[in-house]
């Protein structure tokens, strides 16, 4: 029966006739005058080619001219390889001239199919290998063999390996830095012209190697020279951490602490008083552990702590590194770690201030700064920092923005729009950002989890609370002060409480402490002993009644004045005493010369030379 392609359409329910036709043409292209759809054959004959309609074919049905499945070539397998004959090989991976020469000997006297061989070498050698790959391998070798004999099987790599001269690719790595490979290769081009007299152009450059090949010379060099792989990935800084490190044992917990700081890869939220009159300005309180309406975005200030015996860590988050809050993060790791011998840190101004340096003086502390910009003597807390924020409980928390720029930017992309980036927010990065001190809590409880084996290290150094109050009662900062009788003045105010008058008394000079933890407090100490807190003369008045008032004053006159009252009185009956006596003496002496005068006058004796012989007599 003759069909056209839209009656085959018809027959087998096609849409319409336009797949036939695609696979008549194909067919036609091909030479064969055949299709088949569906399941169904058919022969085709061109008809027609008129030139205003295509061409016209006839088709007609083949049955029962499916073709049968060729039969699979029956393969014989001989599986009897004598394992004993089989070639050894050192590393199946990387075999030598000579183990290669063992195996095509062994496939050429052996009547076993290659496929075996390789099998039995792989199972044999426990080799992590593919089958297709080693008998790849294995047929190039025999080939190789037939025509090159023993040398051509010898692996001709490690000669040579570069064409390029690796001393002038590292001196374009240098000098190049990070820029892309076709920066480098124009600069390597370059160099290479101006070292062998060679005309350079800008618009067509080349050199002894091509650029792939260079690439190729780069990544080597890179890869076996650490110094130039971490002058790329650090700069100048490569070269002052470039030398041996001989470590040290560090033999008992608290021996020695490293501090330092970072900032943290995480928006917080910190509750903001807002400015009358300004609706985005206004001052962070740290001290309102609320949440409020009105907050920032903040990335805080990580200052840690670290044992260098033990490697327990201590974490605390600050608006920023200063002498106040290093002062804090001390007293919390001697809470958890107890009392360190030496504190090692950088020298900046947060921890040689005079501040913070008295305070560890006053503890009994000795700080030892590492040198400028020599974060590598400090390495276990700045590898605390990497590690901490790595984790992936840390990067699972909302708020977190990366741990560099790009991947920053990736974020916010992926959180945002280009027109959301516009609106002037800190982060884009959606998420139900932490209050500051959830953020604490949680670091708190993460070390806790983490680090509880090493924490236990500590157990028998810890502080007892009597301890550690008087160690809170130093964080602050001191100056000496004189007392007066309207109290002890300091940042223009007057500080005084009634138990000073009962210590000290006016004139003395006192040591005395801010109490970090409230302005209006300060602490008194004289001769390094404590002597009580004094507070805001203005604040303690209105707690105070006028019989207080008046009691302390009767005390302090009864401690101080009454002695100092009483040995005036005496002092004064023995001064009265001395001036009687001086005035009696000089009244008898002059009694006395009168009288001797008055018998040389009556003796007409010289007056004058006998008064002086009486003189010098009475001495």
């Amino acid at each position: 029966m003759i069909l056209t392609s839209q009656h085959i359409s018809e027959q087998l329910s096609l849409k319409d006739n336009s797949y036939v036709r695609k696979l008549t043409k194909k067919a036609s292209d091909t030479g064969v005058n055949m299709i088949t759809c569906k399941g169904e054959t058919f022969t085709f004959e061109l008809v027609s080619c008129a030139l205003s309609r295509g061409k016209a074919y006839r088709y007609q049905a083949v049955a029962n001219l499916t073709p049968t499945a060729k039969p699979r070539k029956k393969q014989c397998y001989n599986y009897n390889i004598n394992i004993n004959a089989l070639p050894k090989f050192i590393d199946l991976n990387k075999p030598t001239a000579d183990e290669k020469l063992s195996i095509v000997n062994f496939y050429n006297n052996a009547n076993n199919p290659l496929g075996d061989i390789v099998k039995a070498l792989i199972i044999e050698h426990k080799a992590d290998i593919k089958p297709a790959n080693l008998q790849a391998k294995i047929k190039r070798w025999i080939k190789t063999f037939k025509t090159q004999g023993k040398q051509g099987l010898a692996d001709k790599r490690g000669g040579k390996a570069f064409k390029a001269d690796l001393d002038l690719v590292k001196f374009v790595l240098l000098g190049g830095g990070t820029r892309h490979y076709t920066s480098l290769y124009m600069f390597y081009c370059h160099e290479y012209a101006k070292r062998n007299n060679l005309p350079f152009s800008f618009k067509n450059y080349s050199a002894d190697i091509s650029a792939s090949a260079f690439n190729h010379a780069a990544k080597h060099v890179i890869k076996t020279e650490s110094l130039v792989k971490e002058y790329r990935q650090i700069g100048m800084d490569a070269y002052i951490y470039a030398e041996p490190s001989f470590g040290r044992n560090w033999e008992y917990p608290n021996q020695q602490w490293e501090v330092d700081a970072t900032k943290m890869d995480m928006m917080v939220k910190v509750p903001v008083t807002l400015t009358k009159g300004k609706k985005n300005q206004g001052t962070r309180d740290f001290f309102t552990l609320e949440a409020t309406e009105t907050y920032q975005l903040v990335r805080m200030q990580i200052i840690g702590i670290i044992d260098n015996f033990s490697g327990s860590t201590v974490y605390g988050l600050f608006d920023s590194s200063n002498s106040y809050a290093n002062a804090r993060l001390i007293l919390k790791a001697m809470k958890k770690l107890g009392k360190p011998e030496i504190i090692k840190g950088d020298n900046g101004a947060d921890y040689v201030s005079e501040h913070l340096q008295a305070v560890l003086a006053d503890l009994g502390i000795t700080y030892i700064a590492t040198g400028k910009a020599r974060g590598d003597e400090k390495g276990m807390i700045e590898r605390s920092f990497r590690t901490l924020q790595h984790t992936a409980e840390f990067e699972s928390m909302a708020g977190f923005v990366g741990h560099c720029v790009e991947q920053r930017q990736h974020l916010e992309m992926e959180s945002s729009t280009k027109l959301e980036k516009l609106s002037g927010v800190a982060t884009n990065i959606k998420g139900d950002q932490l209050w500051w001190w959830e953020a604490q809590n949680w670091l708190d409880n993460f070390m806790e989890h983490k680090q509880a084996q090493r924490y236990a290290k500590h157990s028998e150094s810890q502080l007892d609370e009597s301890q550690l109050n008087d160690t809170f009662k130093l964080l602050g900062k001191r100056a000496i002060r004189k007392v007066s009788k309207e109290g002890i003045r300091h940042s223009n105010t007057y500080y005084l409480s009634l138990a000073m008058w009962q210590h000290i008394q006016i004139g003395d000079q006192v040591e005395v402490i801010e109490n970090i933890n409230n302005s209006s407090l300060l602490f008194v100490y004289l001769n390094g002993a404590f002597i009580c807190e004094i507070q805001d003369r203005d604040i303690l008045r209105k707690s105070l009644s006028v019989e207080q008032i008046k009691a302390v004053k009767k005390e302090y006159k009864q401690r101080v004045v009454k002695q100092t009252k009483s040995i005036s009185k005496q002092a004064q009956k023995g001064f009265k005493g001395l001036q009687n006596e001086l005035r009696d003496e000089f009244i008898t002496i002059e009694t006395t010369q009168a009288e001797v005068k008055k018998e040389l006058e009556e003796d007409d004796v010289d007056y004058a030379d006998e008064f002086m012989k009486f003189a010098l007599a009475q001495g």
